[in-house]
């Protein structure tokens, strides 16, 4: 019995020790912060000629087809080697240069991570597509995850990226409303949406706005209060000076699925909301082909859960010439990515 309560102390004595680290340490940024963008591009973006944006979650370059993960059913929670890191990261890149996408969004950019072996996934892409701009901004940054116990997360830090192969004259971050709740807030990501002013050779701009609502919110609390910080953003657009769109990782379901079973879906991901107030802004998605796969089991073509939750919100000055998912199945992230084709008005 005493040796039992040595333990029981020693263990406590560490959870203490974690939660007080944690706390001490938060990452806390301010409600809005400026960001200052990198790159050798002078050129501005041609108003007059079609423009293209892709947009894909890179699931920290540890969730490709071979991968399951531990908040969504799984067991995973890291990737499977360095090896495997650095192949997965390849591939997105491989992606990019082949979608010759004028401005790309990236979501679950790696930095200094225990779970993707300390790979700075920002680098890679950097380093291997230096004809591009870029303004990037944390989102996790946590010093120890304790989670799952048996195997875990350790030190995060991971970013949202934003590349263009134009000048970005600007970068700012806002805070969304994210999870309060204690100890959770110390353990879960900072959510926000990261803006990048992209100059126009008519003397306009176009805004492109970098965005990964809330996962793990089976109620949709937080992600309504984020859908709410969007209808004001929405509210105060200046449509006379600027061109925008909104891409990323929406945690929300595009397509209708009245009907269909739902018995494998993810709680938290919620229907796209009717009451939305999009001030005449307009979703965008392919809906021939899914942007995420569940995570509870490695992947399997034609049996493992999919849905489409990627995609665009768009200004009515902005014409959609196309939206295409880019069936990559899976092969190095748990998300597909969708490229948009557009014209300005």
């Amino acid at each position: 019995m005493q040796v039992f309560k040595k333990i029981l102390a020693v263990f406590i004595g560490f959870i203490v020790a974690v939660l007080g680290w944690v706390v001490g340490t938060d990452y806390d940024p301010e409600n809005i912060e400026h960001l200052i963008a990198s790159g050798e591009n002078k050129n501005m973006l041609a108003a007059e000629e079609p423009l293209r944006i892709s947009i894909f979650n890179i699931g920290y370059g540890g969730l490709d087809a071979s991968q399951d993960f531990f908040m969504d059913g799984g067991s995973g929670s890291k990737s499977l080697s360095l090896k495997q890191t650095q192949k997965n990261i390849e591939g997105v890149i491989d992606y990019l240069e082949m979608s010759s996408a004028d401005i790309a969004v990236l979501q679950e950019v790696d930095i200094d991570s225990k779970r993707s072996y300390e790979v700075n996934e920002y680098d890679m892409i950097i380093s291997a597509l230096s004809k591009y701009n870029d303004v990037s901004t944390l989102y996790y940054k946590v010093p120890f995850v304790p989670v799952p116990f048996n195997a875990p997360m350790g030190k995060v830090e991971m970013s949202l990226l934003t590349l263009s192969k134009s000048q970005i004259s600007k970068g700012t971050r806002y805070k969304l409303p994210n999870e309060s709740k204690i100890p959770d807030k110390f353990f879960l990501l900072d959510r926000c949406i990261m803006e990048s002013i992209h100059p126009l050779d008519n003397g306009k701009n176009l805004v492109v706005l970098n965005i990964h609502l809330s996962a793990y919110d089976s109620k949709g609390t937080v992600k309504k209060e984020q859908l709410r910080w969007i209808e004001n953003y929405i509210e105060s657009a200046d449509l006379e000076n600027n061109y925008y769109v909104f891409g990323g990782d929406w945690n929300l379901v595009m397509t209708d699925t009245s009907g269909e079973d739902k018995s494998s879906q993810r709680a938290y991901w919620i229907e796209k909301p009717k009451d939305f107030k999009a001030g005449g802004f307009e979703w965008y998605y392919d809906e021939k082909v899914n942007t995420v796969r569940e995570l509870d089991a490695p992947y399997q073509n034609g049996k493992t859960f999919e849905r489409v939750i990627d995609g665009y919100l768009v200004s009515p000055n902005v014409e959609v010439l196309a939206v295409e998912t880019v069936d990559l199945g899976f092969e190095n992230s748990d998300h597909n990515p969708v490229l948009l084709d557009i014209k300005l008005k």
